[in-house]
């Protein structure tokens, strides 16, 4: 990605201190949350505080699911791509043809003009500037543009 091999250090700590380091972040997390009772606030109209009541039980399955049904994904497609149940050639094949671009950004270099075509003047402007415009007869007209710097001059 940047053209050269990342220094030893950044090497050991993606590949084994940050995964471990999230994995202890995120258990403690979870043991922390789910070892207490989850309460909220309701009004007591006979007293006229505000009273902690408790969640229902199954709140905290609901939570957990959420939880790990984002989190599980990472893991479970590593460990699906080590056991070969899931196959990646199509993307290794994709990222070769498009020079390990992804498709949307293939897609955005795509749909964007090349440098001699760039009429832009270096200002932030979402104003299009026609090349062409027809005229009441149908012909096109050609028009001419000319485009200033910041200290207002022709460039």
């Amino acid at each position: 990605m940047i053209g050269s091999r990342p220094n030893i250090y950044w090497r050991i700590v993606w590949r084994y201190i940050s995964p471990v380091l999230i994995t202890v972040l995120l258990l403690s997390t979870l043991i922390r949350n789910f070892t207490r009772q989850t309460v909220y606030k309701v009004y007591n109209k006979s007293t006229g505080v505000m009273d902690e009541a408790p969640y229902p039980w199954y709140t905290g399955v609901i939570a957990a699911l959420l939880i790990f049904s984002s989190v599980l994904c990472i893991p479970g497609v590593a460990i699906l791509r080590k056991c070969g149940c899931l196959k990646y050639d199509r993307a290794k094949a994709n990222a070769s043809e498009t020079g390990g671009h992804t498709s949307s950004t293939m897609a955005f270099i795509r749909s964007t003009s090349t440098v001699a075509d760039d009429n832009d003047s270096g200002h932030n402007s979402e104003e299009v500037i026609p090349e062409e415009t027809e005229c009441l007869n149908g012909e096109p007209k050609r028009i001419k543009v000319t485009l200033f710097d910041n200290d207002e001059s022709p460039i």
